[in-house]
């Protein structure tokens, strides 16, 4: 361990290994560097890793007073002052994500870009903030800790997973080696953080942030509610935020190589310098390729879709998952729209949630596949009036003005051009009217796609990926903007679904209709002997114990008809 002092005499203790871009980590409540072990262990082969322990922390000196919020976000400046350190990659969890973001005026220029874990602006709820703890029982948590310690931090470690997330071989081995082999911090240091958590408020701070951030929350976090991440993510311009399905609030300990893998990915395709003030990519760019990139077979679209409309439930998940978040999002709609338009209804899950949630709405439908509409006609079949039409989203069959809403759920991937299909919500919505949408951006399936690119090289075939290519959240706001559009605010999030194998994965993706759709693939031989290839590649660089991940970059967007004065979009 090393150590440097503060200007106000404190002791801070931290671990410094491996050389390399720098990663530092900052550590949560009650907890010390040494949470991030299994981070240390593997990333410092090709990172400079630095754990710190935050004042009253670890090995860090217990101070006089506090600590304050203001107090650990000055550690975090300090260390990267005292060690000259610049193009960061900062890795911040929990509290250690309140004490970032206060920090970040001072450190932002030494930082490439941040990843924030299991984070929250605010840790109790109210003042407009429902994303977040009761402040009661947080109240009650810091009463349990004056009168009993021990047993409540024990009742603390057990809720950072979440039912079935770790056995209980792996839970005792976890506090043992990792939480308590950090030492736990004096009672009073946790009484005094827990007070500065309850108190403090860092959503003034997001807009301030213009680096590259990565939000990385578990959907079983009962601690730091993943509703607090998705708060952030649409606030910190260009933000992704990656959700974990079955992970609670510590996926750092649980699933160390999933967590890890993000980390390196993110760490290795951000740039290190400031995101300029326009709206160009603030994450990644789609990978560089010297071919140019394939075009869309729509008829090839068309056939997918229409022959495994009878699938696309059972196997669509995410899009699921995508739906859901999207009508949650209409749900804060303080006007009901009148007239909805969804382009590329599918089977109707997104409509027929619309027509619960506001059934004096006229609706209509339109999608490129007919046995599309076919479903959404059966799923829709006690909703009088609505209209359902066969077509392309790029020439839609409406009238000039006809709906004040237009909604479309993981169908722009599709398109050849984004910008006419945004031109034509654009032509049909009335002056004011609203555009939401979500589909699927650049980085989606970038393990399968990436292990398919190393299996074309290995059989000396590097010209021969023809693989589509989806769009990054900039392409998307250009094309908002190209549209005509005001009131735009894009934003990406990463959904990753485990699969048991990598044919599993490919038959879910071919059950839903989601198979290649650029022109010119074939079923050789040697095409067959690259897709071997490129499974056993998919399970060497990205398999873990719990099964293959799969990386769906889901872009959000909404934006308005802006030739008319309306109140903001929600």
């Amino acid at each position: 361990m090393s150590e440097l002092v503060t200007r106000d005499s404190c002791t801070l203790s931290f671990e410094d290994t491996g050389t390399g871009p720098v990663l530092l980590f900052i550590h949560g409540w009650a907890m010390s560097g040494q949470v991030w072990r299994f981070q240390r262990e593997e990333l410092a082969v090709d990172h400079r890793v630095i754990t710190l322990d935050l004042r009253g922390h670890g090995g860090s000196s217990l101070p006089a007073k506090g600590p304050t919020l203001d107090d650990l976000s000055a550690d975090i400046a300090t260390i990267l002052e005292q060690l000259e350190l610049n193009r960061v990659t900062l890795v911040a969890w929990s509290m250690g994500v309140q004490a970032t973001l206060g920090a970040f005026p001072a450190i932002r220029e030494r930082l490439a870009s941040l990843i924030l874990v299991g984070g929250t602006p605010r840790f109790t709820a109210g003042d407009g903030f429902p994303h977040a703890l009761p402040p009661e029982e947080v109240r009650g948590m810091g009463l349990r800790l004056k009168r009993q310690y021990g047993r409540t931090m024990e009742e603390f470690f057990h809720g950072m997973f979440a039912a079935g997330e770790v056995d209980e071989e792996q839970y005792r081995r976890i506090v043992r080696e990792t939480v308590k082999g950090g030492e736990l911090p004096d009672p009073r240091v946790a009484l005094r953080s827990l007070d500065a958590l309850a108190t403090a408020d860092l959503r003034d701070t997001l807009p301030l942030v213009d680096r590259p951030t990565l939000l990385i929350h578990g959907l079983e976090d009962r601690i730091c509610l993943p509703e607090a991440s998705r708060f952030m993510a649409e606030r910190i311009e260009g933000a992704r935020l990656a959700l974990l399905p079955g992970v609670g609030h510590a996926p750092f300990l649980s699933r160390p190589e999933q967590l890890n893998g993000l980390i390196r990915q993110f760490a290795l395709t951000t740039r290190p310098h400031p995101r300029s003030a326009s709206h160009q990519s603030p994450v990644t760019a789609p990978p560089h390729t010297p071919h140019p990139p394939p075009g869309i077979d729509r008829s090839r679209v068309r056939s997918s879709f229409d022959q495994h409309a009878g699938d696309y439930e059972t196997y669509a998940s995410v899009q699921r998952r995508v739906v859901g978040r999207l009508l949650t999002a209409l749900e804060r709609t303080t006007t009901p729209p009148s007239s909805v338009l969804d382009i590329g209804c599918g089977t109707g899950m997104l409509l027929a949630g619309v027509a619960q949630r506001f059934p004096h709405a006229t609706l209509a439908g339109i999608d490129l596949a007919p046995a599309m509409v076919e479903a959404t006609r059966s799923a829709l079949a006690g909703h009088p009036g609505v209209r359902l039409l066969q077509g392309d989203a790029e020439r839609l069959p409406f009238g000039d003005q006809s709906f004040d809403l237009v909604i479309s759920t993981s169908t722009f991937q599709w398109l050849e051009s984004l910008e006419s299909a945004f031109s034509e919500a654009y032509r049909l919505l009335t002056p004011g009217g609203a555009f939401r949408f979500a589909f699927f951006g650049s980085r989606t399936l970038f393990e399968l796609k990436e292990s398919y690119r190393a299996s074309l090289s290995r059989h000396g075939r590097e010209g021969e990926d023809r693989t589509h290519r989806f769009l990054p959240p900039s392409a998307v706001t250009e094309a908002l903007e190209k549209s005509g559009f005001s009131g735009i605010r894009v934003w990406a999030e990463d959904e990753v679904e485990l699969h048991p194998d990598v044919p599993t994965l490919l038959r879910s993706l071919k059950k839903i209709g989601a198979g290649n759709a650029s022109p010119g693939q074939g079923g050789s031989l040697a095409q067959r002997r690259v897709m071997l290839t490129m499974m056993r590649l998919y399970g060497e660089r990205y398999g873990t114990e719990e099964g293959i991940p799969a990386t769906y970059e889901v872009i959000y967007g909404r934006a308005r008809r802006g030739d008319a004065c309306v109140a903001p979009l929600p």
